[in-house]
């Protein structure tokens, strides 16, 4: 009888982590970001993780990174692919990271060693068996591709500010920034100014830092899962963008911009 009551129990539980896994949407497997797909002929790599992290052998610890890092110098003051100008500061007087070092430790320079196009796709520090080396794939750099947010040389202008703190309040701190911002926080629909982070984290977006207040901040993974491609829908596409909230009505920007 106890057999029975644990087996049920076991099976009970395991039926609830299915549950759970099953609401956490498809996940990367056969998403854009499962870079599989990209591989030419030949190649015999069926590891959907490799491309951005491994448990051994990692080009920088932070995420276990395994995608070589890119080789130009990140910076909002220079100009990004699309030609547009860049700033050093935001029009509230908020600095911007103008060298890779002042982008921090967050997740973003992670994210632009694929999308600045200044590295092979495939570029990995651990290909295999703890050699470094180059899983071939087509196109073999998103340099010119629409995906590609940095310039091959670092410049991010043209992108909305990441790696800066979020502003739930004047003095609020991240990443060595203080932000410029001194009014319109925590403000209603139409009103102006910035959500609060309660607020902002309930709708889906991903602020990174804290606990305490005045010291969050906004990284490329605060919009963007890169890990689930069903989040939310955008233009009629599941996981269109890996957006964690959909773009339909500009739903994504008013999570945070009060207009």
């Amino acid at each position: 009888m106890k057999r029975h009551l644990v087996s049920t129990a076991l099976g009970s539980l395991g039926l609830a982590v299915l549950a759970g896994l099953a609401l956490a949407g498809p996940g990367v497997v056969n998403s854009s970001h499962d870079l599989r797909s990209l591989q030419s002929a030949g190649q015999t790599n069926n590891q959907v993780c490799i491309y951005c992290h491994t448990p051994h052998r990692a080009a920088d610890q932070n995420l276990i990174w395994n995608h070589s890092l890119g080789t130009g110098n990140y910076s909002f003051n220079a100009a990004g692919p699309a030609g547009s100008p860049g700033m050093s500061r935001t029009s509230t007087g908020t600095t911007l990271p103008t060298t890779t070092t002042a982008f921090g430790t967050g997740p973003t320079k992670m994210c632009m060693s694929c999308h600045d196009g200044s590295v092979a796709v495939g570029a990995l520090n651990n290909i295999g068996d703890g050699a470094t080396g180059t899983i071939v794939t087509s196109p073999s750099r998103l340099n010119g591709q629409p995906a590609q947010i940095a310039s091959a040389t670092g410049g991010m202008g043209g992108n909305h500010p990441v790696a800066i703190p979020f502003p739930d309040r004047a003095g609020a701190t991240y990443n060595g920034i203080t932000t410029g911002v001194t009014s319109g926080f925590g403000g209603v629909a139409g009103g102006g100014g910035w959500s609060d982070v309660t607020t902002i984290q309930a709708a889906g977006i991903k602020l990174h830092g804290g606990p305490a207040a005045g010291t969050f901040g906004m990284e490329c993974t605060s919009c963007h899962d890169a890990h689930n491609n069903s989040v939310a829908t955008t233009e009629g596409v599941a996981g269109k963008y890996f957006l964690r909230v959909s773009g339909d009505n500009s739903a994504l920007c008013l999570s945070c911009h009060r207009k």
